[in-house]
């Protein structure tokens, strides 16, 4: 085979990746604290410069956004997707010591807003990322870290998205910090999934910019993809007016 065919084969072969969802790479993150995470990059696969954070929901892992990053990939996104601290493959620190999100005490919840950072430290040195186009999207107690991450970073995150957020998950509050985020946001949640669907109307009230939409039924978090998967494309096109 000739080169100029070896470099169509190539092309013709990432291609093929890309489409099929296969883009995306193993990544271990190191916390400041010490922990040692497992994430999936998905790298854009058209030019963007956006990046995005996704936090997954209690007992989960980042699997849960296959989906989800292998359409914003096709969007210009380039995505990192964690396991939080104790769940899927990010079961211990630097030093050994085991973590399982089942034994974790409120404190240890609230401490995995720093997975969220490892993780934006990972898009910040991912080629063609655009520091000032980064959002951070959450699940459930994915959420509450990603509105704590946002409102912690002082303007650094352009625009947040909570998907069945609550006001209070493991510890992990959100009523005392949704007006330290000043940035635009987005909130999907059930009426039927009651407690989450009361937190959302009190956070979309009491945030600076916010828009709260509905999710059908009592879907919860990222399962909402599963009933429909028009909320992915829905939440992009917000994204992409946003960023």
């Amino acid at each position: 085979m000739n080169k100029p065919s070896r470099i169509a084969v190539a092309i013709a072969l990432w291609a093929l990746l890309a489409v099929a969802g296969w883009a995306a790479q193993d990544a271990v993150l190191k916390t400041g604290d010490g922990v040692e995470l497992r994430a999936q990059v998905t790298a854009a696969t058209k030019p963007g410069g956006k990046g995005l954070v996704l936090l997954h929901m209690l007992g989960r892992q980042s699997d849960d956004w296959r989906a989800f990053a292998d359409a914003a990939a096709a969007r210009g996104y380039t995505s990192v997707a964690v396991d939080l601290r104790g769940h899927g493959k990010s079961t211990a620190t630097a030093s050994g010591r085991a973590l399982a999100w089942w034994q974790f005490s409120d404190a240890d919840f609230r401490a995995a807003v720093k997975d969220a950072r490892a993780a934006y430290e990972h898009l910040l040195v991912q080629r063609g990322v655009d520091k000032e186009k980064i959002a951070v999207v959450g699940a459930s107690i994915g959420a509450n870290l990603a509105l704590n991450f946002a409102a912690a970073e002082n303007g650094k995150v352009a625009a947040a998205v909570l998907l069945s957020p609550g006001a209070n998950y493991k510890g992990v509050d959100t009523t005392l910090v949704v007006k330290g985020y000043a940035g635009p946001l987005l909130i999907y949640a059930a009426p039927g999934d009651g407690y989450s669907f009361r937190s959302s109307q009190a956070l979309a009230e009491a945030a600076t910019a916010a828009e709260l939409r509905k999710f059908p039924g009592s879907a919860h978090g990222t399962r909402a993809f599963e009933a429909d998967a028009k909320y992915i494309g829905q939440i992009l096109d917000w994204l992409d007016s946003k960023l």
